[in-house]
């Protein structure tokens, strides 16, 4: 009895029964939008706390560089070094040693300081460590760091690079230079190189927990890297970072995707450096109450999403189906079968479609039936016609010639003349089928070849080359002899000199490829559209049966992939190639769809 209610209702009831389902989906979606909301809640507070600690950080390592840079200061006003630099004093091995005292003295309370060098500017150089031996190939005078101290009145910080002053020593540092000048004249005196280690910023930049896999780094103001925890990396181009969208952004939050997961670049600018201070986290690392968020949703939505489900097949059942099955039968009618039917039993709307339907297909199919049988009979009629063309113009002059060759008593030229015509007539009607075999293709075209030998003599040559694997495949006939016949009277008739065809059937791709070549007068372009008529018009020349009619039989009986292409230059000759299937169509079954 249910059923029965169901299968009448109306399509106005159907649709308020759908409203009900789009109120669900709407709960569902304020769901989802409720889950959004709070999640991004905890994100903002969450990047909020990080960005805090990171300004702190970022104050940490301002003040890290204040003191680096009172060391530098320290050491330009240095009495020994000074008089260094102003080449006072004779270079001597206590000279040195005192020198080496002086800096190891500033080494003493700082664990981060690798080298301290000294370089004048005549190009001596001296070290802290007298043990140490500088590159000799260094030519600091065109090192970079040294270039951008001289250039600047104050410090100038370089990157994180491999030291690269003293041999066999390989550790990560960040070098510091400044110009020593002279007080009076301003001249350059000379440059004092500081290289640090990471033990410092490390100890600051990794006392903070950003998660299991949180890190944080520093770029300068061109988005060079300073320092990374995982350099290494960053310099073997194993990991790469986002540069480009935090040199475009202001103090605050970035957010990026890698490997499926969401990532956050916190950013804080040192204001006197340029340098930027970034810590890197990832919001399922830090947000602990989005997983429990995430689960309390995903359990809500997922009850929400099954009640859904029962109500969508429930109802697909009783209404969506008839839908269903009246597109599947469009389907199947669409691609050719036109005994579609559609079974839809109930009394509505979608009953009276299926009905409308069915009646429609039966009609359709009456029509197609009788459309096609016009059709074919007309298409046989054509291929007939096409077929039984001959030109009566070369019939006549062949004829002729005979005459004129019996006249002249050459009894031979006459026998072998007329046996080659017989041939022609012969392979031409062929008991009325419209195969033969390449074979017999082949010995047509050598019969109509040798009639038009006898009549041009030396002005005609021809060679035919064939594979004989395809000799027993059968082809739709007088394919060639259009062609040939084209190409005698308008490519080789007209040249001054001796003309020849050669004619090749080979395979290639899986297909049959019958090529006709002459070294006639050529053809441009527009005469090769109007050969093969591309325009629609009737192109049966005077001269036989036509290019175009090749064309079109061949297209008719395999189909618009296969047919003829012609490549031609003026005044050096002309090829037309055939294209047909290896697995050909025989009559029999032509006649049986006709």
């Amino acid at each position: 009895m249910r059923n029965n209610r169901l299968n009448h209702l109306s399509i106005q009831n159907f649709i308020a029964l759908v409203y009900a389902i789009v109120i669900v989906m709407l709960i569902s979606i304020v769901g989802v939008v409720s889950y959004g909301i709070t999640s991004r809640t905890i994100d903002d507070n969450t990047n909020e706390y990080v960005f805090q600690l990171v300004k702190q950080i970022n104050y940490d390592v301002a003040y890290y560089l204040d003191n680096v840079e009172n060391i530098l200061n320290s050491l330009a006003v240095d009495e020994d070094i000074k008089s260094f630099f102003e080449g006072e004093t004779p270079i001597n091995s206590e000279w040195y040693q005192s020198i080496r005292a002086d800096l190891s003295g500033y080494m003493v309370s700082r664990e981060d300081i690798i080298n301290i060098v000294l370089v004048r500017d005549d190009g001596t150089i001296v070290v802290n460590n007298g043990d140490y031996k500088v590159k000799p190939d260094l030519d600091v005078s065109r090192a970079g760091w040294y270039q951008k101290a001289v250039a600047n009145d104050a410090p100038v910080i370089s990157n994180s690079h491999i030291q690269n002053i003293i041999i066999d020593r390989y550790k990560w540092v960040v070098s510091w230079s400044v110009a020593i000048r002279d007080t009076q004249s301003n001249e350059l005196q000379g440059v004092v190189l500081v290289d640090f280690n990471f033990n410092l910023i490390d100890d600051m930049l990794n006392n903070l927990s950003l998660g299991d896999k949180g890190y944080m780094f520093i770029i300068d103001e061109q988005g060079n890297i300073v320092y990374h925890p995982k350099h290494e990396l960053i310099y073997s181009g194993m990991k790469e970072e986002a540069i480009d969208l935090i040199l475009s952004s202001k103090d605050g939050h970035i957010t990026t995707v890698e490997d499926g997961r969401d990532k956050n670049y916190i950013v804080a600018a040192l204001e006197d450096t340029g340098w930027k201070v970034i810590g890197t986290v990832y919001e399922d690392e830090l947000n602990a109450y989005d997983v429990i968020t995430k689960q309390i949703y995903t359990l809500i939505s997922g009850l929400a999403i099954i009640l859904a489900v029962l109500l969508s097949i429930f109802i697909s059942r009783h209404y969506l189906q008839p839908i269903k099955d009246l597109s599947q039968g469009m389907h199947k009618f669409k691609h050719g079968d036109l005994d579609t039917r559609v079974d839809v039993h109930m009394e509505n709307e979608f009953g009276e479609l299926a009905d409308d339907f069915n009646d429609m297909t039966v009609e359709i199919k009456r029509l197609v039936e009788e459309n096609q049988q016009k059709e074919q009979a007309k298409r046989k009629y054509e291929l007939k016609s096409l077929q039984s063309q001959i030109n009566p113009h070369f019939l006549y002059n062949t004829l002729d010639s005979i005459v004129w060759m019996a006249e002249a008593g050459m009894n031979k030229a006459v026998v072998e003349m007329t046996f080659s015509l017989s041939k022609l007539f012969r392979i031409s009607i062929n008991r009325g089928s419209e195969f033969v075999t390449i074979e017999q293709e082949i010995e047509h075209i050598e019969s109509y070849l040798s009639i038009q030998k006898h009549r041009y003599g030396e002005k005609l040559d021809y060679a035919i080359e064939v594979d004989e694997r395809l000799l027993n495949y059968r082809v739709i006939k007088i394919i060639i002899q259009p062609i040939v016949e084209n190409a005698i009277y308008h490519g080789i008739k007209k040249i001054m000199g001796p003309g020849m065809i050669l004619i090749k059937v080979e395979e290639a791709n899986g297909n049959i490829v019958i090529s006709i070549s002459d070294n006639g007068v050529g053809m441009e372009n527009e005469a090769i559209e109007r050969l093969l008529d591309r325009d629609g018009h009737s192109s049966v020349s005077k001269n036989g049966i036509g290019v175009k009619n090749v064309d079109q039989r061949i297209k008719l009986y395999y189909g618009k992939a296969y047919g003829i292409t012609i490549e031609s230059t003026v005044f050096e000759g002309t090829t037309v190639v055939l294209t047909l299937p290896k697995e050909l169509t025989n009559e029999e079954v032509l006649d049986e769809e006709s």
